[in-house]
């Protein structure tokens, strides 16, 4: 291998015109070996000589290191300056004046597009009701009406679909789901009492998704005339809230159809299934509860006392919520012992006869101005509406109890027909007040569980179903306080986890009586229940 004679070490400022190493080819002889101590070892030319790639570095002189020696300064063919293969490598940062060297800047290739930043923002899903905007809720949707209108749409313009859902007590709704790649709209049709739940969402081509979920309660009969109560100088009206709002009052008046007395206009609102008490001549109508609106004294003429009735109606904005009949004098109640009239059930028209009656004088809840009970039941349960003769038969057949809406009563013997099933769910509750029996021609079903049972007792039991005379512990449930649950002929009884007590009282002369159940050529399948505290079983 050639040796290089190199001069002293030095840095050409011109370049050179291309690569150029001078070699002498010589003999391999004596004469021309390196003299050169064997422990130095001999420089040696790399194959390949590494390009600066940095301009401003290229740029600049390189100095040579104290301790280094280099070789002559080469050059490319293109005359880019190159590194002698002893050069100290300059720093690419070039060197501080505290001489160390700064962080690397950042460089960016001009060459490149620029990075567009991915969509991560969730479209408008716009969903509308127009029907809400005549709610009676404030902070909600309560219409009275049972078309919806289902409006939907997004402002942004990368949609790639909408997706609408309905559910009804869970159930999904009919022309369920909806999807779409546009805005549009849709008619629903619901039936009155329900809450529809409607949600809508959008989804753009990024795969952005939001929804929007609006509840829509149904309500006929949003507020109702519930009961009316009066005697010779204390009077009140109750109306109720059916509906799981709260809901405002503010355009609600109260009229009579009949002579225009009263004609209030009234204020304030009711709590979602609450009452709303409207009281006359003052506070002191119904001592122990507190008036929602008091007649105003200007309104003198303001009586329920006319012998022949009125017709009351509950109106919204001119319109017709709900009205009371004309019975040829009222549908229920009277001064003679001060019982108020009492609807039924809320969830009925008021303009028929048969939905008022009596206050049974069981279930009492008031004092009146004088300290004395009032058989009527302001802000609380109508007592007639606990009757399970008035609890409504579906079309198969069936009269449902539930557990939501006990207890239950039995004021008077009470038959059920061939062909109709009386059926109690789990935690159903039955009091009968006096010696009254249940009689079943057809079918009965107490399908109760093991933790909750299906109870038939006692009025007087505050045990199950609570204080419904309110009398605290005047009054206490004995055995025979009624008398039995009775199966007749073909009648077919299935009865789990049931609880059946202080019944079966005994009539002297007659024979087969005093037992809590008693079955007459009837198929009766009781199991896993108590029958308790009776004259027999």
């Amino acid at each position: 291998e050639a040796l290089i004679n190199e001069p002293e070490p030095s840095f050409q400022s011109e370049p050179s015109p291309a690569l150029s190493i001078q070699e002498e080819p010589e003999e391999n002889t004596a004469e021309n070996v390196d003299t050169a101590p064997p422990d130095e070892e001999l420089p040696t030319i790399p194959t390949q000589l590494p390009i600066l790639q940095n301009e401003e570095i290229a740029d600049k002189p390189l100095q040579p290191s104290d301790s280094e020696v280099s070789t002559s300064t080469v050059q490319s063919p293109d005359n880019t300056p190159l590194l002698s293969p002893h050069s100290p490598a300059p720093s690419p940062w070039g060197q501080g004046s505290s001489g160390t060297n700064p962080p690397p800047e950042e460089t960016s290739n001009q060459n490149e597009e620029p990075l567009i930043p991915a969509d991560t923002i969730a479209p408008a899903a716009v969903l509308e009701i127009p029907e809400c905007g005549a709610s009676f809720a404030p902070d909600g949707c309560v219409i009275a009406t049972t078309t919806i209108t289902i409006n939907w749409s997004s402002p942004d313009a990368d949609i790639s679909r909408f997706h609408l859902s309905c559910f009804i007590g869970g159930a999904l709704c009919d022309d369920f789901p909806i999807v779409a790649t546009s805005s549009g709209s849709f008619v629903l049709n619901v039936s009155d009492n329900t809450i529809s739940t409607i949600t809508l969402a959008a989804e753009d081509a990024a795969g952005n998704n939001s929804s929007a979920t609006i509840n829509v309660e149904t309500r006929l009969l949003p507020i109702v005339i519930n009961e009316i109560g009066w005697s010779t100088a204390d009077q009140y009206i109750e109306l109720r809230n059916n509906s799981s709002r709260e809901l405002s009052l503010d355009g609600f008046t109260l009229y009579s159809a009949t002579d225009r007395s009263p004609y209030s206009e009234l204020r304030g609102s009711v709590a979602p299934y609450g009452y709303y008490l409207i009281e006359y001549p003052d506070d002191e109508a119904i001592l122990d509860k507190t008036a929602d609106y008091i007649v105003p004294v200007v309104e003198t003429d303001w009586t329920l006392l006319n012998p022949n009735g009125e017709t009351l109606v509950l109106s919204f904005a001119s319109t017709t919520i709900d009205a009371t009949p004309q019975c040829f004098g009222w549908c229920g109640g009277g001064t003679r012992f001060g019982h108020s009239m009492e609807r039924v059930r809320p969830l009925i028209l008021g303009s028929n006869p048969d939905h008022w009656g009596t206050n049974n004088g069981f279930v009492i809840r008031g004092k009146n101005a004088s300290g004395g009970d009032i058989l009527g039941t302001p802000k609380f349960r109508n007592s007639i509406n606990y009757l399970v003769s008035n609890v409504p038969q579906s079309e198969d057949g069936t009269i449902l109890l539930t557990a939501g809406e006990s207890p239950f009563i039995i004021s008077y013997d009470l038959v059920i027909p061939n062909g109709t099933t009386l059926k109690a769910e789990a935690g159903t509750i039955i009091k009968f007040i006096g010696d009254r029996s249940l009689i079943i021609y057809g079918s009965m079903h107490a399908d109760g569980t093991e933790g909750v049972p299906v109870v038939i007792t006692s009025f007087f039991d505050d045990e199950f179903g609570g204080d419904l005379n309110n009398d605290g512990t005047t009054t206490v449930p004995r055995a025979g306080d009624w008398s039995s649950i009775v199966f007749k002929d073909t009648a077919r009884a299935i009865i789990n986890n049931a609880i059946i007590r202080y019944g079966g009282k005994i009539w002297s002369g007659i024979p087969d009586t005093g037992a809590l159940v008693f079955a007459d050529g009837a198929s009766v399948d009781i199991k896993d229940s108590v029958l308790e505290h009776g004259n027999g079983y």
